[in-house]
């Protein structure tokens, strides 16, 4: 499967990465994960750096529409995509759609990535 997620419960972080030819089922397959695991105040970080997405701008604002309403009344973390700046797709539009509901930011290195989501949920407590 080119998306990996993984869920860590103790930093209440989630890390999803995509490799190769990500296809619309397989990011609706990850949705579904995360939606069935309750996690959306947890941080995340997503990793599509290394993959290639034909998403449309309807198909990701479908996608930010079904985690803005599986999160309910919660509270959503942060999300930091890690991209390769040579190549914008999925992760740009899905920034778009979602930067008035949370804070979510565009890195090209996963160290920075991982430094600001740190930062944000320090700011957050």
């Amino acid at each position: 499967m080119p998306v990996y997620l993984d869920i860590d419960q103790l930093a209440r972080v989630v890390m999803i990465v995509a490799h190769g030819e990500v296809t619309n089922d397989d990011i609706r397959k990850t949705v579904q994960e995360l939606l069935a695991a309750d996690v959306p105040a947890f941080a995340k970080i997503i990793d599509t750096s290394a993959a290639a997405t034909r998403e449309t701008l309807d198909q990701v604002a479908e996608i930010a529409r079904l985690l803005r309403e599986g999160a309910g009344n919660q509270p959503r973390g942060p999300v930091a995509c890690v991209v390769d700046a040579r190549r914008p797709g999925f992760a740009e539009a899905l920034a778009e759609q979602s930067a008035a509901d949370r804070p979510i930011r565009l890195f090209t290195s996963l160290r920075e990535a991982r430094r600001w989501i740190d930062e944000t949920k320090q700011d957050r407590r």
